[in-house]
Formats: structure tokens, C-alpha cells, sequence
């Protein structure tokens, strides 16, 4: 019914429909997000002249996916609490599992991991009450990645695994290339090196296949796990493919993301290092931490000072050591007062919309409230007016010939 009443509804124009209109949106989002953001909120508009409760939750929920996208995770979250409210009171159960999502991941990139599990927790909730089943998996790697977050690995693990099992038979290799790569970072940091290189590897496979883009960051990442066992050649043909990887997507005109560059170039410099190579391990951390700094990936150039410093200081040049840490340290400190500044923002807004909806909710009380007292005093006065005639019409029997 819901899907109908959104398809029936067009603009002025007749040309689209509001299902037309949030289907257009998606599709351009990744492309045009200016474009996606300006089509759902004419989607928006169309589905509020129409009543159409569930198509303008949705519309809602993706303006504030857009906004995520942009970097504005302030409107992302207040667009997001209001798509979830506006889902529930329609019983829109997919909408408000996917604005609980995004509310959760917001939280998380804000570092409020107590705020982000339970609402990724009550997004699973309601999207496992719903018909659809396809993204449960990707529900699950998120819960897990605030799992492991929270220093959580061995409920990380579980939960991951939950997520390949969600997937099996849902034809989601890409999906299941990132949890198994995510996997095998966890049994990494648990020093479990063969574990770690036999997840990484199946992950790598599945990427070849099925999602090339994905191939550089996860074959940086394995090159570090063999690097860890001293396979150094295997680290190293690892690196040489990754590359090699970059360089086949640069010639076909497809997109290299800036983190999985200095991903590369970290985990060579990281080989190099180990090997003893101290000039091939700087200039490779030193390519890694160009691109980091172009793009803005404030904690990659974290990692990539304190591996400059390592090197530096093998080599006795505690002079360019100490300054890499101290530039870690002025990173750090931007990091932590960034991260404190939009927490506390974004608990703000919560708390503010939490406010406002009580507020509303009271007002609706009052309001019914007061129209019950109306309705009461008025069916009171009705009987009171008709009594009134009824006594009249009594009186009006008692006549004689005198009074007429």
C-alpha cells in the first residue's frame, strides 16, 4: 500500500512520481550529490502535499545521507532523527532501521560509542521486523566495527562472523570481502598471524573477482600481516600487486581512493623498514604522507609520522624523529578537540530533538485534553438547551380557557 500510494503521487508537472523522484536520487548520489539532494527534497515536498507519510520519511532519510556525505554530520543527524520519528508513526519499519543506522554510524564517527551501539542495535531490530533481508549483513559489520571500536574484539569476531552468515546466499561478495578483510585486521592485533593471512587471502580473492576497488587497501593490509611472520618476499609481491592494481584502474580511467594509496605506500615503507631499506622506507612513507595530508586523512598521517619517526630514529636522526612526533602530537591534539567539539554537538542535537518531541507530545496531550473538556462542556450545554425546551413545551400544555 505503501509503495502504490507513493507511485500514484506526481508533480505538478505529472512527469515524476515520488517513487520516481527518491529512485532518481539514489542513483545519482554518489556522482551528483548536489543534484541527489535537490531531487529528494522535491520528493519531499511532493510526498507532504500528498500525505504521503511514508515517501516523505524516506525523503528525508536520504537528504540526511547526503548530508553525511558532504561532511555535514550536524544536519545529517537532525535530518535522520526526523526521518526515524516521521517512519515510526507510519510504521515505515525499513526507513526508520535505515535512519537508526545512520544516526549510529554519525555517533560513531563522533566517537559516542555508548550513543551509536544501541541505535545500531535497534536499527537491526526493526529491519529484522521488516520484509527485507539483503543489508542485514551490512548492519551487522557495522555493529561489529563499534565492537571493535570499544576494544570488544571477542564480540566483534562473533558479530562479523554473524555478518558472513547473513550474506551467504544473498550473492554479496563485496560485502564479504570487507568483513573478512575487517576479520583479519581484529586476528591481527591479536598476534594471530596465520589466521589473520588466511582471511586476508580469502578476502583478496573475493575482491579480484568481484570488487576491484577494494583490492589495494586489502592487499595492503595482508602485506603487513606477512611482514609480521617475516614472509618478506610475500609482503612484498603483495605491495607489487597492489600497485600494480592502482596503476590498472588509473589507465582504465577509474577512480584510486586517496586512502588506499597511502595505505600501499604505509605497508611498503612498513616492509622496507623491516628489511632495513631506511632510504626506500622514507621516501615511500614520505609519498604516503602526502597524499594523506592532500586529503585530509588526519588519522593516517597519525600513523605515518610515528612510522617516519621509527625510521628516522634507526637510522640516529633523533632530530627528524622528534619532529614527527611532535608534529603526531599537534595532529593528536587537533583530532581529540575536533572529535570533543562534534560529540558534544552532536549530543546537543539529540538532546535537542529529543526535547522537541516531547514538548510535541505534550502539546498533542494538552490539546486532546483541552478538546475532551470542550466536547464535554458542549454535549452539557446541549442537554441543558434541551431540557430547556422540554420544559417549555410542558408549559405550553398547561392552558384554559382564561389563558389560551
Amino acid at each position: 500500500m505503501t509503495m502504490s500510494t507513493a507511485t500514484r503521487t506526481r508533480d505538478e508537472s505529472g512527469d515524476r512520481t515520488v517513487r520516481e523522484l527518491l529512485d532518481h536520487s539514489r542513483a545519482i548520489e554518489d556522482d551528483n550529490p548536489a543534484q541527489a539532494r535537490a531531487m529528494a527534497q522535491q520528493a519531499r515536498v511532493l510526498a507532504r502535499a500528498h500525505h504521503d507519510q511514508p515517501g516523505e520519511s524516506e525523503a528525508l532519510y536520504l537528504l540526511a545521507r547526503v548530508s553525511y556525505s558532504l561532511g555535514r554530520e550536524h544536519d545529517a543527524l537532525q535530518v535522520a532523527l526526523e526521518a526515524a520519528e516521521l517512519a515510526n508513526s507510519c510504521e515505515d519499519r525499513l526507513t526508520e532501521a535505515n535512519s537508526r543506522l545512520l544516526i549510529a554510524i554519525v555517533h560513531y564517527r563522533a566517537g559516542n560509542f555508548s550513543e551509536a551501539l544501541p541505535s545500531a542495535l535497534a536499527a537491526l531490530d526493526l529491519y529484522d521486523k521488516s520484509e527485507h533481508r539483503v543489508d542485514r549483513g551490512n548492519m551487522l559489520n557495522t555493529i561489529a566495527t563499534i565492537h571493535h571500536s570499544m576494544r570488544d574484539t571477542d564480540r566483534a569476531i562473533v558479530t562479523y562472523e554473524d555478518a558472513i552468515a547473513a550474506n551467504r546466499g544473498l550473492d554479496r561478495p563485496g560485502n564479504d570481502a570487507i568483513t573478512l578483510a575487517n576479520l583479519a585486521s581484529i586476528r591481527a592485533e591479536r598476534n594471530e598471524g596465520l589466521l589473520a593471512i588466511s582471511l586476508g587471502e580469502e578476502a583478496a580473492a573475493l575482491a579480484r573477482e568481484h570488487v576491484p576497488a577494494y583490492v589495494p587497501d586489502i592487499l595492503a593490509g595482508l602485506a603487513g600481516n606477512y611482514a609480521s611472520l617475516q614472509s618478506f618476499d610475500r609482503a612484498l609481491e603483495c605491495v607489487a600487486e597492489a600497485d600494480q592494481a592502482i596503476a590498472e584502474r588509473r589507465s582504465a580511467g577509474l577512480e584510486v581512493a586517496a586512502s588506499a594509496l597511502a595505505n600501499v605506500r604505509v605497508a611498503s615503507g612498513r616492509v622496507r623498514l623491516a628489511l632495513g631499506q631506511h632510504d626506500l622506507a622514507i621516501d615511500d612513507l614520505n609519498e604516503a604522507l602526502a597524499v594523506a595530508s592532500a586529503a585530509s586523512l588526519r588519522e593516517l598521517e597519525l600513523t605515518i609520522h610515528q612510522e617516519l619517526s621509527n625510521a628516522y630514529k634507526s637510522l640516529g636522526d633523533f632530530e627528524a624523529a622528534l619532529s614527527h612526533q611532535e608534529q603526531r602530537f599537534t595532529i593528536h591534539q587537533e583530532l581529540f578537540d575536533h572529535a570533543t567539539d562534534l560529540r558534544i554537538k552532536i549530543l546537543q542535537i539529540a538532546h535537542d530533538t529529543e526535547r522537541a518531541r516531547q514538548e510535541a507530545k505534550n502539546f498533542e496531550l494538552r490539546t486532546k485534553t483541552l478538546a475532551e473538556l470542550v466536547e464535554h462542556r458542549t454535549r452539557a450545554l446541549e442537554d441543558f438547551q434541551l431540557e430547556a425546551f422540554q420544559r417549555l413545551a410542558v408549559l405550553a400544555e398547561f392552558r384554559d380557557t382564561d389563558t389560551g
